[in-house]
């Protein structure tokens, strides 16, 4: 409990008392876990996280998932993309299971590196 103490009041620190700042938590996730622990009620009053929009794979069209496995059954496409993406459902499957030449990555800069290794591929 001492950590948390120590970590509550670093926050109120780093926060500006005569302005109101706010954040906003992208992903589901996190606000389910923000909402369930608490955390509003420890932070400042002039701090307000806020609940964002769902992170890209709560919010991204089933149309768009079916055109990314289509990309990545072609010959010239290697399809990079986060984890969490490639195990989202639609009725044809996930890209995972129904995709192609799809490669998992972790970072933007991981494209780079794919590119440069497959030059005749599109990334």
């Amino acid at each position: 409990m001492d950590k948390i103490k120590k970590l509550v009041q670093h926050i109120s620190s780093l926060v500006p008392s005569d302005r109101k700042i706010k954040i906003m938590n992208v992903c589901g996730s996190h606000e389910h876990t923000i909402a369930f622990s608490g955390i509003r009620s420890l932070i400042p009053e002039n701090l307000e996280i806020v609940p964002g929009p769902g992170c890209p794979v709560c919010v991204c069209p089933e149309s768009d998932i079916l055109n990314a496995i289509d990309l990545s059954n072609r010959d010239d496409v290697i399809l990079v993309t986060y984890g969490d993406m490639l195990r989202v459902p639609t009725k044809n499957g996930s890209i995972r299971a129904e995709g192609g030449n799809y490669k998992m990555i972790t970072s933007p800069f991981e494209c780079l590196q794919t590119a440069s290794s497959n030059p005749d591929k599109k990334i």
